[in-house]
């Protein structure tokens, strides 16, 4: 004889077998639709992370050079952009792991003391009498454009499925710092 306590159970099973059942699926959806991207784009943060730690460090070694053209300086100076340059690639090779490629240029900026407004770009070396530090403040900017390959790859394109940055194609990322020269009379020739 069914009580109404046996038909009770029944259904509470069937109800928890049918979840039983959609479980994996549910993983699968969180694991590939959510844990995956989440981990792609936390790599992607450590990455830009890596090329902005590099490009700060290299705007500081070049605004701390002695000098901009190492033909001017002592017999083992390098000049800022050499400097930078090395400085840069051994913090980029200190984490091979990104494969971040791409350029990177150093640019020196003049500003007004007191001024408001954007830096002027100058081209060193400057001439002898050109150089102002009580008006001007002059800035060593380290520029570096850098593609960061994606967490799965980009070999994973299909007709079907564009390219998309970030995704299953680099993404290209534009960074710069700037630092207070501490020579000026070093961008002189």
């Amino acid at each position: 004889m069914d009580t109404y306590k046996n038909t009770m159970r029944r259904k509470m099973r069937s109800r928890q077998a049918q979840s039983i059942a959609e479980l994996p699926m549910g993983l699968w959806f969180l694991l590939i639709g959510f844990f995956i991207p989440l981990l792609g784009l936390a790599t992607f943060g450590y990455k830009i992370a890596q090329v902005y730690w590099a490009t700060k460090d290299a705007a500081y070694v070049a605004s701390v050079t002695s000098t901009y053209d190492p033909s001017t300086g002592p017999p083992a100076c390098v000049g800022m952009k050499v400097a930078a340059d090395n400085v840069f690639a051994n913090d980029m090779a200190g984490f091979n792991a990104t494969g971040a490629i791409g350029t990177h240029t150093l640019q020196i900026l003049q500003k007004t003391v007191g001024s408001t407004g954007a830096p002027v770009i100058v081209t060193p070396p400057l001439a002898k009498g050109s150089l102002n530090v009580t008006t001007y403040i002059y800035f060593a900017r380290y520029v570096t454009v850098s593609n960061i390959p994606p967490f799965l790859g980009s070999g994973w394109k299909y007709a079907w499925f564009p390219a998309i940055a970030g995704l299953n194609a680099p993404l290209t990322v534009q960074l710069s710092y700037d630092d207070y020269v501490e020579n000026p009379n070093g961008l002189t020739i």
